[in-house]
């Protein structure tokens, strides 16, 4: 404390012997030459292992810890009931990962973006900073890719992640003691782009603790930008400790001089510091950071806030939307490893019930206001107007509220589908003291009950990695969330090695489907003819409304996905055996689009299919489409990878009934049976009689047009109506 102290008296005394433009100066005062002196207030690895290079302070040694516990890979929930075997982002292992940040595509949540802290290591000890790193996954995160090495090069990490709607990635990082952004549009070439920089005549001038997000709301005339906040560490400057935001309006290409959004608080001495930013669903940018008394940097005492309504071109008046908390900056943890009470923040653009609600989560010792006893938990504050007014806190972790007991690091996000909440945490109510596992709690009431499991596989012993510095084993956790698709990712230490892991899981427990499907009506020996969405009345909404489907869903579209063949229903039941999926035995229904190659795929091309329901017997698939007889797998469906595949074309044992319930329409290649013109899984004269006589003649998109042609003539009954009669379906009723 003395020497912090000590500290902030001679910056006082250097600040009033130099007259410096110090926001845009790059050149050294005349007549400055002071030594260096460590500032506690930063909290980044690359700073800290630059000042235990100077010998300021030491290197973190080889300290052993219990190994790690294996727990299980099953998740004990009743809303999770699923198996979350941990993915590491890599296996190599000359590497460690720390400092974990985690994105899901917007619009393709099997793709997920991921950077962390990295460094070499050599069985023993890192001494190498590689800095903010990259991998990603394509498969709902079963697998990785990517690389250890710094995201467009070498930089000084605290990694920051998001993708856009135009599939963009962007990571963010301390790069040269300033900000730069790295993106890409394939998740292997990086292009780094300095975003703020900072004079570098002096080590402990820094742009630090930063975060990066990106407006990805439908809704908002500001679609698409990107903004980067930190807090500025620099001698001589009146934004000193403040907190600073820039944007960028060009997909990454340029970003703007960044403006002070903190130095309205109301006292002069104070840090503001930890900053977290997130989008509303009209553009509102929102951040949100720790305040502390900047003289000694105890537990952080409050939240400040500020906002922008115009995109970011300028923000309105700081505040502290809440006051007398108590983090665990200062007072820790009883784990070996540094801490922070910096918020997370997340908000609800989802377009539901709670659309726009903003969310924000910290750790607290004790009940926020009475910040008494040894107890550390996760609390929630929530505004529904805009972050005028907030609610209580609420307890995040369900654990019991025991002195000694410790929840932190929570990192929270809401899913941008579903509106549901999603939070990430260590937590040590199974261990000891000085261990830990990982956890999430879920809410989808806005924050008002929470239910919390165990994620992680292990527990560990958290400690210090050895050969960097300042207690340092990562600053914080991450997790995304995308139409019920969920990634938590955090540090262990499982094995030895410090490393990054996913659990990926969905939520509800759901299924998603991966069908393929053949008609014989447009089939041409290869493909399906894509003809029907060219002719007149091809409907964007879809057409299972009526008898004898009587579907209700509102699927419809403003544009089609590139070859589309027609509107299919795909019905998924839960039963034991096929003959026992009647109709009784369904549990969802979705609408969707069959392509010319057989993929049946979502409104937006995505060839998965997700359900918010899971079958406990076995999982059945019923394809249904308008004027051809319907199948059902003759089998439950079969998970790999997240996802259940079923090609109902690749022989006459995939459907149940066999020959009797499709037909081979080209050699190996099975179909579902045409010229059900009246959807009664019965191919009699009514068809003929009934439908396709009254339409002969005519085009569009009609039911008497068995070969899907657009026309109605002689080449369907004859080619299709003819040779089918007397054909019948075998779907359960």
């Amino acid at each position: 404390m003395n020497r912090i102290l000590a500290f902030i008296s001679m910056i006082a005394f250097i600040f009033t012997t130099f007259t410096v433009n110090a926001q845009t100066d790059q050149t050294k005062p005349s007549g400055f030459n002071r030594p260096l002196e460590v500032d506690k207030r930063i909290d980044n690895m690359g700073y800290w292992m630059k000042m235990a290079e100077e010998g300021l302070v030491p290197y973190n040694p080889v300290v052993p810890y219990k190994p790690a516990e294996f727990k299980g890979t099953q998740i004990d929930s009743r809303s999770v009931p699923q198996d979350s075997p941990d993915i590491p982002v890599t296996s190599q292992s000359n590497t460690t990962q720390s400092e974990n940040s985690i994105f899901a595509d917007p619009l393709d949540n099997a793709h997920v973006l991921n950077s962390n802290n990295s460094t070499d290591w050599n069985g023993g000890t890192a001494s190498g900073v590689f800095g903010a790193d990259y991998f990603y996954s394509n498969n709902f995160g079963e697998s990785w890719s990517g690389s250890i090495n710094g995201a467009g090069g070498s930089n000084s990490g605290d990694p920051a992640v998001v993708i856009s709607r135009n599939g963009r990635r962007f990571i963010g990082f301390i790069y040269n003691q300033g900000q730069a952004v790295s993106w890409s549009d394939n998740d292997i070439n990086w292009t780094r782009v300095v975003a703020a920089t900072v004079p570098t005549w002096w080590s402990l001038n820094l742009l630090d603790k930063n975060h990066l997000w990106i407006d990805n709301s439908a809704a908002s005339p500001y679609q698409g930008n990107l903004y980067i906040g930190w807090t500025r560490f620099q001698l001589f400057s009146g934004d000193d400790g403040q907190v600073q935001i820039c944007r960028s309006t060009d997909n990454g290409a340029a970003w703007s001089s960044p403006v002070n959004i903190s130095s309205s608080l109301p006292s002069p001495n104070e840090l503001s510091q930890g900053v977290n930013i997130s989008v509303g669903p009209n553009g509102e940018v929102y951040a949100a950071w720790a305040v502390f008394e900047s003289t000694s940097v105890l537990d952080e005492k409050a939240i400040g806030f500020n906002k922008s309504l115009n995109g970011g071109s300028s923000f309105g008046t700081a505040s502290k939307i809440i006051t007398n908390i108590k983090g665990i900056r200062n007072t820790g943890v009883n784990k070996n490893m540094r801490v922070n009470s910096f918020p997370s923040m997340s908000v609800d653009i989802s377009g539901g019930a709670n659309n726009g609600n903003i969310y924000v989560v910290w750790s607290n010792i004790g009940t926020p206001g009475v910040n008494s006893g040894s107890n550390k938990s996760v609390y929630i504050i929530r505004s529904s107007n805009g972050g005028s007014s907030w609610s209580t806190p609420v307890r995040v972790n369900q654990g019991p509220f025991q002195d000694g007991k410790e929840a932190f690091f929570p990192w929270i996000s809401c899913d941008p589908v579903t509106g549901f909440l999603y939070v990430i945490f260590y937590d040590d109510r199974n261990t000891s003291s000085a261990s830990c596992e990982t956890w999430v709690a879920v809410s989808e009431d806005a924050g008002d009950t929470w239910e919390d499991f165990r994620v992680g596989d292990v527990s560990f012993t958290p400690s210090p990695i050895p050969g960097l510095a300042a207690d340092y084993f990562g600053d914080y956790l991450g997790i995304s969330a995308n139409n019920g698709r969920v990634y938590p990712c955090w540090t262990d230490n499982r094995g030895g090695v410090t490393r990054t892991y996913v659990s990926p899981f969905q939520y509800p427990a759901g299924s998603d489907l991966n069908l393929k499907v053949f008609l014989e009506g447009p089939f041409n020996g290869n493909v399906m003819n894509a003809v029907l969405p060219g002719s007149a009345g091809f409907p964007m909404s879809q057409p299972f409304n009526t008898a004898p489907w009587n579907y209700p869903g509102t699927e419809s579209v403003a544009s089609l996905p590139s070859n589309v063949v027609d509107w299919v229903l795909v019905d998924i039941r839960d039963a034991l055996t096929a003959g026992a999926a009647t109709s009784a035995a369904s549990i969802a229904k979705k609408a969707a689009f069959l392509k010319n190659d057989g993929q049946v795929v979502d409104l937006d091309g995505n060839p998965v299919l997700s359900f918010a329901v899971s079958a406990t017997q076995g999982l059945f698939a019923v394809v249904f489409q308008r004027n051809h007889i319907p199948v059902i797998s003759s089998v439950p469906l079969t998970e790999s990878g997240g996802i259940f595949s079923y090609d109902f074309s690749s022989s006459a044992d995939q459907a149940f009934g066999g020959v009797n319930a499709h037909k081979e329409i080209a050699p190996g290649i099975w179909g579902l049976i045409s010229a059900d013109g009246n959807a009664d899984d019965q191919i009699n004269n009514s068809d003929k009689n009934d439908v396709w006589a009254p339409q002969a003649g005519s085009n569009g998109y009609l039911y008497g047009d068995f070969n899907m042609d657009g026309q109605v003539n002689n080449n369907d009954k004859n080619d299709q109506w003819v040779p089918n009669t007397g054909l019948g379906g075998q779907v359960p009723q």
